[in-house]
């Protein structure tokens, strides 16, 4: 599986766009918060984008998307729990991406 650059997130209709590095420092600002019910987390304003991404495409129907570009990252954290976040940072270490 190919290593990522960018990472898109996808949120109750918003699009947020984030560096490796960004994505990194983000993931890690979460799990250090030290909380374990992670509802409520805001996703910075500044990495908010006015339109989803052109090379975004649905991938079921179901609120699912994919990216045409093999070099980034789709991930919809909403539902996320420690787990998840641990796994998005230890895949972030090793340069898999979490699809």
């Amino acid at each position: 599986m190919p290593s990522f650059t960018r990472t898109y997130v996808h949120q109750y209709g918003s699009w947020w766009s984030f560096s490796r590095s960004q994505w990194r420092a983000f993931v890690e600002r979460i799990i250090a918060s030290g909380h374990h019910n992670y509802v409520g987390f805001d996703l910075p304003t500044e990495r908010e984008l006015s339109r989803r991404p052109r090379q975004m495409v649905s991938w079921d129907g179901d609120g699912r998307f994919i990216s045409t570009r093999c070099c980034d990252q789709v991930v919809a954290p909403v539902d996320w729990e420690y787990a998840d976040w641990q796994r998005q940072l230890e895949e972030l270490n090793t340069g898999e991406a979490l699809l």
